[in-house]
């Protein structure tokens, strides 16, 4: 039992690498389901480690590995692909067209995502609270845009 935390987890990083799959094919409202699968896995593998007195930092740290996954990466790819689409059929993309501009969101996002999640692992104040905005709910800002 103390390694269903950990599981728990794990699931989080699958459903953030499916929902990047999903989103490279357009599959939009698929992709949103399994970082909603990737949320609640997250929300639970917390409960569940307080619930059986198996926390530890191990797990905080896979937790956060696992949330670069979901909450980092996965809404980095949902704006770019947003920053890169909207063309008229038959015309070239932006990226196609050699202009880069639509990364710029993808790499800052999942780069303030990873400093976020540094400073949460070493800030020993946030054990009750968050400081600052949790990476899940940024990402429900980026799945919202996308499914506009």
């Amino acid at each position: 039992m103390r390694h269903l935390p950990n599981a728990i987890t794990l699931l989080n990083l699958i459903c953030g690498a499916v929902a990047i799959l999903l989103v490279l094919q357009a599959q939009w409202y698929a992709a949103a389901l399994w970082l909603a699968a990737a949320a609640l896995a997250d929300f639970a593998d917390g409960l569940v480690a307080r619930a059986l007195g198996v926390a530890s930092p191990e797990g905080k740290e896979l937790d956060s590995l696992a949330d670069m996954v979901s909450f980092g990466l996965a809404p980095g790819m949902i704006l770019y692909s947003i920053l890169d689409m909207g063309q008229q059929p038959g015309t070239a993309t932006p990226l196609a067209q050699g202009l880069y501009w639509p990364a710029v969101p993808a790499f800052i996002l999942p780069a303030f995502s990873a400093l976020r999640l540094a400073r949460f692992n070493l800030d020993e104040r946030q054990t009750e609270h968050f400081r600052g905005l949790a990476t899940p709910a940024s990402t429900l800002l980026v799945v919202g845009l996308m499914l506009l």
